[in-house]
């Protein structure tokens, strides 16, 4: 009887143990968004943001906007973006939208940069308006 309740009370935490070993070693999943093309507005733009701590955050350029990235947050559902970064002594945003790919895939949509009053790497910021990306397509991951 005492082998059964050691087993019974060893085995949960085992296999705890084992979860957190492989978790250690295992690459968790960064979110990041990239692509390129032109907007409506004939408006060229390419992006590469990672949001990663351990590397670099990546660029985005917009028209006649060029900075790097300070950071990006993804939805819970990773079909929505906010790239934040500076630009001429402001902390601006571009929101993105990710259409999908295959039968049922949509637009993907991307906004004009917007000013951010304080940057919060965990916030997507819907936008009222997005420019809709007519040649290209934007990946969210």
């Amino acid at each position: 009887m005492a082998k059964i309740s050691l087993l019974y009370f060893a085995g949960p935490a085992l296999l705890a143990a084992v979860t957190l070993a492989i978790s250690a070693f295992t690459d968790s999943p960064k979110n990041s968004v990239s692509g390129g093309g032109i907007a409506s507005g004939n408006i060229q733009f390419n992006l590469n943001a990672l949001n990663d701590k351990d590397s670099k955050p990546g660029r985005i350029s917009y028209g006649n906007v060029s900075a790097s990235v300070e950071c990006v947050a993804v939805s819970s559902t990773k079909k929505m973006a906010t790239i934040y970064f500076s630009y001429s002594g402001s902390i601006l945003g571009v929101t993105i939208v990710d259409g999908g790919e295959g039968k049922y895939a949509s637009s993907d949509l991307i906004s004009d940069p917007f000013v951010v009053d304080e940057m919060d790497c965990s916030a997507v910021i819907p936008q009222n308006a997005y420019n809709k990306v007519t040649s290209g397509n934007i990946h969210l991951k």
